[in-house]
């Protein structure tokens, strides 16, 4: 996806999960349960309209006239030049930058204002009229809404025919736009029309009862832990179905879409099942689906404590998921050094010795029986000193981190010759110099590479 799918999402994306297609919502206004669908992946750059000449459905006559009802309709003052930005999305223009006369907006920077505009009206909201909430249910609140409830506006807006993108989630599409008419709102009218267009539109009537069950979407792993526990349905796990990668440069960030199932019993029923570009999201929708498909009533009568004793984070709920692919391995320390180094606050295997099944990339998840999540570097390092005999890590093969590493050391290669050719210029190496002798710890290694015969440069790029 695109930075914002990163940043704009990412503060309720650790709490929730990206739609439930038709949405709960439906659940308080008719009294059968609705099956809700996966994420589809699609273009909208030609659903409707034809490219005209050398440009595309952003010049169409007939696109713009339809934009301008629909503002027009929902009280949106939106000047000419800026009207389309709002429904445009950057896959859209990268698709058909060849087509395209002249520069046009996307809605990215729209919908990261208009995220943020709904947040604080819905807090302002909960906490005003609903004192007695504490921090940790608004939040939960404030997900569900930010999430299903602008999916349902979306909809009831039929948004799609609207939103012009191409090979991105829908749902996500959807959403982004409905955000993006609000920062347009806060944008181009004023900040307090923004906040009435949040609570005309996007805040619905909550009742104490409609509050609970909001909180409790945002737990679908620990209810259905708890409720499979409760009915004797054990086991109960989720397993990965596939992982497919579309091979797009569309795809602005993540390429990847996951396939989720919750199965039951020995004969692995399959309760559930849902789709999502990111596979923690795709667990917890199909955990939603499969509450709401085969223990509604269970569901409905849970109740959720998030002070109880034995209350568990969603992150913290093992379901039997295999996120990474994790191994043991068995290290005896004895007197010496394990013969690997660690980087950063990632825990990185940095160098290590070919011993003990251990690779450059793995990245530390815990020491013997001790998770080091959460641990800097240095107490990890103290927690790897404190340890002797034989010693059990668990660890994950990351090849993000060797391809950060080598961007690093190229980094570091280009930075080192530019100061080698100043050091030899003569309008900058008297300069140098004199900086080198003020701080000679920056410019250690520069030195000892400079100082190197011609053909140990060669052999020693990034030393």
């Amino acid at each position: 996806m695109t930075w914002l799918t990163n940043h704009l999402y990412a503060p309720y994306q650790q709490h929730g999960v990206f739609g439930c297609g038709n949405s709960w919502f439906q659940r308080y206004k008719r009294s059968d349960i609705t099956k809700t669908s996966q994420t589809s992946w699609k273009s909208t750059a030609n659903t409707q309209y034809p490219d005209t000449g050398n440009d595309t459905i952003l010049t169409d006559s007939d696109f713009q006239k339809k934009i301008i009802a629909f503002c027009a309709n929902i009280h949106v003052d939106i000047p000419d030049k800026d009207l389309l930005a709002p429904f445009t999305h950057e896959s859209f223009l990268i698709a058909n930058s060849k087509k395209l006369s002249r520069s046009y907006r996307c809605n990215e920077k729209l919908a990261f204002l208009g995220a943020q505009t709904m947040r604080k009206c819905v807090v302002e909201y909960l906490y005003q009229n609903f004192p007695e909430l504490s921090a940790a249910e608004i939040w939960d609140v404030q997900n569900t809404l930010l999430d299903d409830y602008v999916l349902e506006k979306a909809v009831e807006w039929d948004i799609k025919e609207k939103t012009l993108y191409t090979r991105q989630p829908k749902e996500l599409m959807e959403r982004q736009t409905v955000l993006a008419l609000v920062g347009a709102v806060y944008t181009h009218e004023s900040p307090d029309k923004a906040d009435a267009f949040v609570k005309s539109h996007l805040i619905p009537e909550l009742t104490k009862d409609w509050i609970i069950d909001l909180v409790k979407r945002q737990h679908p792993k620990f209810i259905l832990q708890c409720v499979a526990d409760m009915v004797g349905h054990i086991p109960l796990k989720t397993k990965l179905d596939f992982q497919d990668k579309k091979k797009s440069h569309l795809h602005l960030n993540n390429p990847f879409i996951y396939s989720v199932s919750v199965v039951r019993g020995k004969e692995s029923e399959v309760l559930a099942k849902a789709t999502h570009h990111t596979l923690s999201f795709a667990e917890k929708r199909a955990c939603q689906l499969a509450l709401i498909n085969h223990y509604p009533d269970e569901f409905d009568k849970f109740q959720l404590d998030l002070d109880r004793d034995d209350f568990v984070t969603e992150a913290n709920v093992d379901l039997g998921l295999i996120v990474a692919e994790q191994r043991v391995v068995e290290l005896d320390r004895g007197e010496e050094s394990f013969g690997f180094h660690i980087k950063g606050g990632e825990k990185k295997i940095k160098q290590t010795e070919k011993h003990g099944g251990l690779s450059i990339g793995d990245r530390i998840l815990a020491v013997n029986d001790r998770s080091v999540e959460g641990l800097d570097h240095k107490r990890v390092v103290n927690l790897l000193k404190s340890v002797s005999g034989c010693v059990s890590l668990t660890v994950a093969y990351c090849k993000e981190a060797l391809i950060a590493d080598e961007i690093e050391m190229k980094y570091k290669d280009v930075k080192r010759q530019k100061r080698l050719a100043e050091l030899s210029s003569d309008v900058w190496s008297e300069w140098h110099q004199a900086q080198a002798n003020k701080t000679p710890s920056q410019y250690k290694d520069v030195l000892k590479y400079h100082n190197l015969p011609a053909h140990e440069k060669s052999d020693n790029p990034s030393s």
